[in-house]
């Protein structure tokens, strides 16, 4: 409410108005006693009414009292009105003369009122409570409706006519005298001597009730939000009011105690209303030319403060030019004293060559009444030349004429150096050989250089303005650049490759590094890219990728490309259905022709062929050479044989037509092809290679020209296999299975260091038995489990003999992958290690092959690890076949590698194989493995794998397997020592 709260008086400077209104301590101070008034009032009222509720008081003591009231509560009354009507000129706003007004009006009522009381003599007419009452009445509704006018005119501040509302209070209060005087008949009974208060009556005081809280409100709210005092004390002479009007409804009768308690209230709250008018009419005023004086005193120091503190050089200069005055600042950077610097005495520490400018600047700044500007060096107290900024005007007297110059000067020092380092990284960004962009946090493109647009080929003002977006190739979906969002807004920054299109159209690679910059609020404000063509990289990769996955001659899949197709499509009929035929394609008759026209008429012959078979197979069929006339090819997967069978014959009747080799040359040739069908031959990819080779090789034998399906004679295999395995687990039960044992010598320390365990059947028809005659048949039976256990068994055994002889030999023992892969391996060896006790385990090592890791490297690598948990160590047996890599290395907890004995045997003369066995023993010694070779035949293969440093070797050369009795002779005589002679007595007497 700007008349109530913010609004200046007129007569006080209009620069002091903000710092006048603040609330100062003194104001809350006030606010917080017109709060204590209103709960003290209020509180009192709470504690007093059920004490004086219905009590009536001495009707001569209530009229005294009650008199006494109403002249305080009419001087109130008078007094506002006084005080407002005579700050009207310099306030002259709505609000606060309707207020004055209003409290005229109450007070001039309030006469009547106390005149017209039963007990005062008559007016005009005779006193009654009714005339009493409506006196009372039409005063509380002038009173309210004042108060509530005021509060919601509050923030107006309209000018209002002073006169005018005086003389409709006036006008107002003549109607209500006439009223009560002469139309006493047309007014409501608002009192029953009997009855006490009228229903009117009651109503009437309840509606004045919510007016004045309605207004308490409204003057509270303004009082928090401004700050103001004097609008808490009007807040509160409303409350005081809302009181008062609550009292006055509970008397039976005029002279009772509620009444009188009613009447207090009302003075109480026409005394707050004048202080709150008081407050705001000859406090408030000069509280404000006192904040005034305060404040002019201020800012003159304020100003010869700032002047000396500002962060600028600040000079005076009089008419002549000559300098008065410097401020602190420039006798700081100068490092001199003010009167080192007055008058000219500046002049010495400008650069001399640009003491010339200044001083002309200065003179026709001075001759011609203008403002200039310019820069120029000068000496710093360091002693070394600085870049300024100077901007001087004149000075005007009263009578207009120059009378000096005011300037101040600016070290620009740094600015000029940035503005070098920002023209220098302005040629970098232009001449620099990376494409360089930079766009806005919302990805506008907001500059690119010249290595940009030539990638893009876009102009720059085609790019600018635009988003990045209008380079995508199409080749990477939403998800890629959501990712690559979301790697800028975590980490502020992203590098990748990027498939991007130019404005032609064709489509280019670039690696692309994308930082995020950040302002000084740590938001992003911008993104800058650095861009590198990598197109023609990409292009020589792919050619290189192409030469690795396709045959130079035919340009068909080679072996891996093959093996790859291969793989993806076993994979997709194990969840589909259809039949996938892989086929081994050897041409009939091709080494005659290559032989007769040479090596080139037979390349051209191949590239002939290769086209053929192209164009009999499906589009999405693989066809691959694998080297000289050898071709495999992957058709389907169909739904039947049937069509496998037409595209089959199509290829036989392609390759069958006549070849023009040379002019004249013509000849003809066939093809032999061997079939088999997956899922019917549910195997691996390489055994279904082999088996397509060896149906090639049956169609070649059946007459060529034709296909072959592979038949694996499932039945007859079954039966031989059931036959095999029922012999083996009668041989099982029956004890016809023993251990033979082959030592493991360690070529440096030149002693035993094991033994390996290998089974044989001595069969009671066949004889003794290899592994290889029965294992195979039950690979992958129960059976197989079961003589796995027993191997174990034996071996565990066969170490606690010698130990009880007081021989410990490390044992190892072969076990199959399904043996090793069964989900109860690791408790089937618990409980057969405790059947011997745990002091044989770390004479126990088990073999494994390495194919056994290909199907569940985590699980193998945690049988491994709770084997190891009570002692036993492993082996990858065999290494350097099947898929072994340094992967099952880095994560099988294995000991010892076994080299494959077929490497060691050829050693001596196949280079690839001493290539396999020097890597292998490489890899032991990169990962900190143990490594012993097998199938060492003679004294030569001992002595070149001792130089290549593997010192453990076992194989022929060394000695063959034997019985468990025979390998402590041996070992006596080969390398004799005390406990193994006692170990030979032991046993012997066993």
């Amino acid at each position: 409410m700007d008349d109530f709260t913010s609004q200046p008086l007129d007569m006080l400077p209009a620069d002091i108005h903000g710092d006048a209104l603040k609330p100062t301590s003194r104001q809350t101070d006030g606010r917080q006693i017109a709060l204590r008034w209103g709960v003290g009032a209020s509180a009192a009222t709470l504690l007093l009414l059920p004490l004086i509720y219905g009590r009536p008081l001495p009707a001569d003591m209530f009229l005294a009292v009650h008199s006494l009231l109403e002249v305080l509560a009419v001087t109130a009354s008078l007094m506002v009105f006084a005080v407002l009507w005579s700050a009207r000129q310099y306030r002259p706003h709505g609000s606060e003369m309707l207020l004055g007004a209003t409290f005229l009006a109450a007070g001039l009522l309030d006469i009547g009122h106390l005149l017209s009381y039963a007990g005062m003599p008559e007016l005009l007419t005779p006193n009654s409570p009714t005339k009493a009452i409506h006196f009372w009445l039409y005063g509380r509704t002038l009173t309210a409706a004042g108060l509530l006018l005021a509060a919601l005119r509050a923030g107006r501040g309209q000018p209002a006519p002073a006169q005018m509302l005086p003389l409709l209070a006036l006008l107002l209060v003549l109607c209500g005298f006439t009223l009560a005087l002469l139309g006493e008949r047309w007014l409501p009974v608002w009192f029953d001597a009997d009855g006490g208060l009228s229903p009117y009556k009651i109503a009437v005081e309840y509606v004045l009730a919510l007016a004045f809280a309605t207004a308490t409100a409204l003057f509270a709210w303004r009082a928090y939000r401004n700050g103001a005092q004097h609008l808490a004390w009007l807040a509160c002479g409303a409350w005081l009011q809302v009181l008062c009007t609550i009292c006055v409804t509970l008397y039976q009768q005029p002279h009772d105690a509620s009444n009188l308690l009613g009447h207090i209230l009302k003075v109480l709250g026409c005394a707050c209303i004048y202080r709150a008018l008081v407050v705001r009419s000859i406090d408030e005023p000069y509280r404000r030319l006192a904040a005034e004086r305060a404040r002019l005193l201020e800012s003159e120091a304020r100003f010869r403060d700032n002047a000396d503190a500002a962060p600028v050089a600040i000079w005076l200069a009089d008419a002549q030019g000559a300098r008065q005055w410097f401020n602190r600042t420039w006798l700081q950077f100068r490092g001199r004293t003010l009167a080192e610097e007055t008058g000219d005495g500046w002049r010495s520490g400008v650069h001399p060559e640009d003491i010339a400018r200044c001083s002309a600047c200065l003179h026709e700044s001075l001759t011609e009444g203008r403002p200039y500007r310019i820069e120029y060096r000068i000496r710093h107290r360091d002693g070394g030349w600085r870049w300024v900024l100077e901007n001087g005007a004149p000075r005007s007297d009263e009578a207009g004429c120059c009378s000096g110059l005011i300037g101040s000067v600016v070290d620009i020092d740094q600015q000029k150096r940035t503005a070098l380092e920002l023209r220098l990284a302005a040629s970098v960004f232009e001449h620099a050989r990376e494409g360089v962009v930079i766009t806005n946090a919302e990805g506008i493109i907001l500059d690119a250089n010249e290595t940009y647009c030539a990638q893009t080929g876009y102009a720059r003002e085609e790019l600018l303005q635009q988003t990045p977006s209008l380079m995508r190739s199409g080749l990477h979906d939403e998800t890629f650049y959501t990712a690559l969002a979301a790697a800028l807004a975590r980490d502020g920054f992203w590098q990748g490759e990027l498939w991007s299109r130019r404005k032609n159209g064709r489509r280019y690679a670039q690696l692309l590094a994308i930082s995020a910059v950040r302002g000084d609020d740590g938001e992003i404000s911008h993104y800058v890219g650095l861009s590198t063509d990598i197109t023609e990289l990409k292009n020589h990769q792919a050619r290189l990728e192409h030469l690795a996955r396709h045959d130079p001659l035919t340009q068909l899949a080679n072996r891996t490309l093959f093996a790859e197709r291969l793989q993806q499509g076993i994979g997709a009929l194990q969840a589909g259905d259809g039949l996938l035929a892989v086929c081994y394609l050897d041409l009939d008759g091709f080494k005659p022709v290559n032989d007769r026209f040479g090596h080139a008429a037979g390349d051209r012959l191949l590239v002939e062929v290769a086209c053929r078979l192209q164009e009999s197979v499906g589009e999405h069929d693989t066809v691959a050479r694998f080297g000289g006339d050898e071709f495999a090819l992957l058709i389907g997967p169909h739904p039947n044989f049937a069509t496998c069978e037409a595209v089959l014959k199509r290829i036989l009747e392609h390759v069958a037509q006549v070849y023009t080799i040379n002019v004249g040359d013509r000849v003809t040739m066939s093809a032999s092809i061997g079939v088999t069908l997956f899922p019917d031959d549910d195997a691996d990819a390489d055994t279904l290679l082999r088996h397509a080779d060896r149906a090639m090789y049956q169609a070649k034998q059946s007459g060529r020209n034709r296909y072959v399906l592979f038949d694996p004679e499932s039945d007859r295999r079954k039966r031989s296999r059931q036959d095999l395995l029922g012999s083996v687990a009668g041989g099982l039960r029956r004890g016809e299975f023993c251990l033979y044992y082959q030592p493991k010598v360690d070529l440096t320390r030149g002693c035993v260091a094991g033994a390996e365990a290998l089974i044989r059947w001595q069969h009671p028809e066949r004889g003794l038995l290899l592994p290889g005659a029965f294992l195979p048949a039950i690979e992958g039976s129960e059976l197989q489990l079961e003589l796995g256990d027993w191997v174990m068994e034996q071996a565990l055994h066969q170490i606690a003999d010698w130990q009880r002889c007081g021989v410990t030999l490390s044992v190892s023992v072969n076990i199959h992958a399904t043996h090793l892969l069964h989900p109860d391996f690791v408790e089937r060896l618990a409980n057969l290690i405790g059947r011997h006790g745990a002091n044989r385990t770390p004479a126990l090592e088990i073999e494994v092959l390495e194919t056994a890791a290909l199907h569940d490297l985590d699980q193998v690598a945690r049988i491994l690890e709770g084997c190891r948990a009570f002692g036993v160590e492993f082996a990858l047996d065999d290494f350097g076949t099947g898929f072994s890599s340094l992967l099952y290395l880095r994560h099988l907890p294995v000991r010892t590698l076994k080299i494959d004995r077929s490497f060691v045997c050829d050693m001596l003369d196949d280079p690839e194989a001493l290539a396999i066995v020097e890597g292998v023993i490489g890899l032991a010694r990169a990962f900190r493995r143990e490594v012993i070779a097998e199938g060492v035949e003679s004294a030569a293969h001992g002595q070149r794998l001792l130089a290549l440093g593997c010192h453990l070797v076992q194989g022929f050369g060394v000695a063959r397997p034997m019985p468990a009795a025979d390998l402590l002779d041996w070992i006596g005589s080969h390398y004799p020592h005390t406990q193994t002679d006692r170990a030979r007595r032991c046993a012997g007497a066993h």
